[in-house]
């Protein structure tokens, strides 16, 4: 459709469809068979004056003719053209070429309704939106154009417009949208048997097929275009219902008119506010499916004797219709088929919806805490429901107020569960009140919670923990000094804090280690035992967090117990080079102890250096403990015991042996 005043736009149509489809005009053929052939003309055809006489001789028997395009250019030929085709008896329509880039739908379609005219003329075909630009626009912000100048012009002249697209331009910039089916379809596809319908639209009404077909009275090529139906259906389309005589057409008849039926089922009778009804039914003549028909859907408020139609859609091949509305109100509908040369008018009976009033529901609320701190979480919970059941999977808000704020902030939302109970875990950063609220449905009241408080403490107690491993130890036995640091939101991790000792003659504590808590919040470290000492610790605080002590625990140190280590021998005196035995026991209080390190030391007479000759371990729970050596020269022995954390160390008197 050569529609654009633009010169890139011009120049790009020039190109030729390499095959026409065999349905196609050629030489000024019409098809045969179908009611009619049609073209679309625009300023771009008038390098010649167009002889309109001559293009109905050569089977034209309607055309669209450009009207505006954008908000402010009117195609100079319009009136020169629409005149003609009115004086000779063709069918006329009027098409506006859209720039969603110039301008809003509404200036648009008023701009064109201005120039064009109200559209309601016998002869006249239904307005036309000639989609083939997005103007830079989305999918959903080009549908929502698109609605509005279809609506604007239909509220204006009171005739449906129809949409003129190629399948492309519908599935890739409008996304297949499948809200516009009420609108007849004026289908543009090149080089095919048949076009392809986008969209839902169950069929086409108008197909251009071709932009290189040749008319007698029209210089050069043209946009031919094909009806889908018959003369009657294409006059009835025309506005023709004045009894004037349509144009004749190429081998075309009108039968008898067939008595028809038309059903009705609506698929709820009884709905909320802004619940979508659907309407079905079928449009049969004598037991036959009546597929292609425009029906009407109309409406009676309650309370009113006034008949509104509010839509208007094609019957599928197999008869079928829908409609689907939003009822404001309780109101009666019927469909209407307003009839043809072909099949005869008829209503179905009617049907009533009625508008339900919403239920009252409940909300309620409650908080884990009421009192928080820094990085402290709430739980808040409730239960959404009616008196008599739960509401399920619906979206719950919670808001705050600040204490002494006025407005109301969001928080966030929860959706409730199979029981109505809802969850929403939250951090609290200020004393505030909170509120649930639910904004209600199409079924059911909107709802809210009565206020919860939680007060927010800016600061976070910490306790710290002491722990000895014992409180009574020996002379350098080990002591495990452990404890903790926590508050009420939780262990405190990777945080300083400083162990001081104190001794029995000290006047003031000392720092012994700096320590780190773990992921846990614990502490530990292991300090061996010199004297009876005190422990604590100290935690300095770290915002937000309060420093806090450890209660003091002391460590006593025990004195070891004392030893007494024998050493005796069967013999003083023994020949030279012969095997000595010597044993005795190591004792603590009268008791023997056992597995205790025990050396052996000889001097000989005369010399005063002492030499270890044996070592050896105490037995059993006597201490006993034996040796055996060599005695070569008269000497003196003597056992040693080095003690332990407990046991005090030991030796045993002197023992000489002489030799003979």
């Amino acid at each position: 459709m050569r529609r654009s005043t633009l010169p890139v736009a011009r120049a790009a149509r020039r190109t030729v469809v390499a095959a026409l489809a065999a349905l196609s005009i050629v030489a000024g053929t019409a098809w045969a068979g179908f009611a009619g052939t049609g073209v679309d003309v625009s300023s771009y055809q008038h390098v010649q004056a167009l002889n309109w006489s001559k293009a109905k001789a050569d089977g034209v028997t309607f055309a669209f003719i450009k009207a505006t395009e954008g908000r402010t250019y009117t195609n100079p030929y319009f009136a020169g053209d629409w005149a003609a085709c009115a004086n000779l008896g063709i069918y006329r329509g009027a098409y506006h070429f859209a720039l969603p880039s110039k301008g809003t739908a509404a200036a648009q379609a008023r701009y064109f309704v201005k120039v064009a005219g109200l559209q309601r003329g016998s002869g006249v075909l239904p307005p036309v939106l000639d989609l083939e630009k997005t103007g830079g626009l989305g999918v959903r912000a080009l549908r929502t154009w698109t609605a509005t100048w279809l609506q604007t012009v239909q509220d204006l002249t009171g005739r449906d417009p129809m949409i003129y697209v190629s399948p492309y331009f519908w599935k890739t910039y409008l996304g297949n949208s499948k809200a516009f089916t009420e609108y007849p379809l004026w289908i543009a596809e090149y080089g095919v048997r048949a076009p392809e319908v986008p969209g839902g639209w169950s069929t086409w009404s108008f197909w251009q097929s071709t932009s290189s077909g040749r008319i007698n009275g029209i210089a050069g090529h043209v946009d031919v275009d094909r009806w889908n139906g018959d003369a009657a259906h294409l006059a009835l389309m025309a506005n023709v219902t004045d009894g004037s005589t349509p144009p004749s057409t190429t081998g075309t008849t009108s039968p008898s008119p067939v008595p028809t039926t038309l059903t009705v089922a609506v698929n709820k009778p009884a709905v909320y506010a802004d619940t979508p009804v659907t309407f079905t039914g079928a449009l049969n003549a004598s037991g036959a499916a009546v597929s292609g028909r425009r029906v009407s859907l109309w409406q009676q408020p309650q309370g009113t004797t006034t008949w509104t139609r509010i839509g208007l859609t094609t019957t599928d091949t197999t008869g079928r219709y829908t409609f689907t509305r939003t009822p404001t109100g309780t109101a009666s509908y019927f469909v209407k088929w307003g009839g043809n040369a072909t099949y005869a008018p008829t209503s179905s009976p009617t049907q009533t919806v009625t508008l339900l009033q919403p239920a009252t529901s409940t909300l309620s609320l409650a908080s884990s805490r009421s009192l928080v701190y820094p990085g402290q979480d709430s739980l808040f919970s409730g239960r959404l429901g009616t008196a008599t059941a739960p509401l399920v999977g619906k979206t719950v808000w919670v808001w705050k107020q600040r204490a002494g704020a006025t407005r109301w902030r969001r928080v966030g939302s929860a959706t409730t569960t199979s029981t109505g109970a809802f969850s929403l875990r939250v951090t609290p950063t200020v004393t505030a009140s909170y509120v649930a609220r639910w904004r209600g449905g199409t079924a059911y009241l909107a709802a809210e919670s009565t206020p919860v408080s939680v007060t927010y403490q800016p600061t976070i107690p910490t306790t710290v923990t002491l722990h000895l491993s014992r409180r009574n130890a020996y002379a350098g036995q080990r002591v495990a000094v452990s404890g903790t640091l926590s508050s009420p939101v939780g262990a405190l991790t990777s945080q300083s804090v400083e162990l001081y000792q104190q001794g029995e003659g000290d006047t003031e504590p000392t720092l012994a280690a700096t320590l780190s808590t773990d992921r846990s919040g614990a502490f530990a470290v292991a300090l061996g035992t010199t004297a009876t000492t005190t422990y604590t610790v100290r935690y300095a605080g770290t915002s937000p967090y309060e420093p806090a002590a450890a209660d003091p625990a002391t460590v006593t140190l025990l004195p070891p117990h004392p030893t007494t280590l024998s050493l005796t021998s069967r013999h003083d005196s023994i020949r030279a080079g012969r095997q000595l035995a010597l044993r005795g026991h190591l004792l603590t209080d009268g008791q023997g102890l056992a597995n205790r390190r025990i050396r052996v030391f000889r001097r000989f007479f005369g010399d005063s250096t002492w030499h270890r000759v044996r070592v050896t371990r105490t037995q059993g729970s006597h201490g006993y403990w034996a040796v055996t050596v060599r005695h070569r020269q008269g000497a003196v022995y003597r056992a040693v015991y080095s003690g332990a954390m407990r046991f005090e160390p030991a030796q045993s008197p002197g023992l000489r042996v002489r030799v003979h």
